[in-house]
């Protein structure tokens, strides 16, 4: 398996919609092979961060998740979107991940899935 932690491709302008950046996403994970994800931070920061071909590993810092920018720790607290290079619907790792973040739902982009993406949601306990 191929999992990666998180590193950072951009921080997204405020002015910038995600639906507008979700085709430069899929053709980013084509080119890299490897998943892409858009990320809210507790700063108020979007981010575009990719990983491995298999998966995108957050840092865990026990009570909560977060990446590492230049030598800092930033909080996750959302998972906008991300991408598969392949379709295999939303992973264990991916629905674990909506749980630890507290999130119900997010959208998975899969090369030559549904155009639309995918909506996963937390498995209920």
């Amino acid at each position: 398996m191929d999992i990666r932690h998180a590193e950072l491709v951009a921080v997204l302008s405020s002015e910038v919609d995600v639906a507008d950046i979700v085709e430069t996403l899929k053709l980013e994970t084509y080119w890299h092979r490897c998943e892409h994800a858009v990320l809210l931070l507790a700063d108020g920061n979007r981010v575009v961060v990719k990983g491995g071909r298999d998966g995108i590993l957050l840092y865990d810092f026990e009570t909560w998740l977060g990446i590492d920018i230049d030598g800092m720790k930033q909080r996750v607290i959302k998972l906008i979107v991300h991408t598969h290079p392949v379709p295999t619907g939303p992973s264990d790792h991916d629905i674990r991940l909506l749980s630890r973040l507290g999130q119900l739902e997010s959208i998975v982009y899969e090369l030559s899935g549904p155009v639309e993406g995918t909506i996963f949601r937390q498995k209920e306990a």
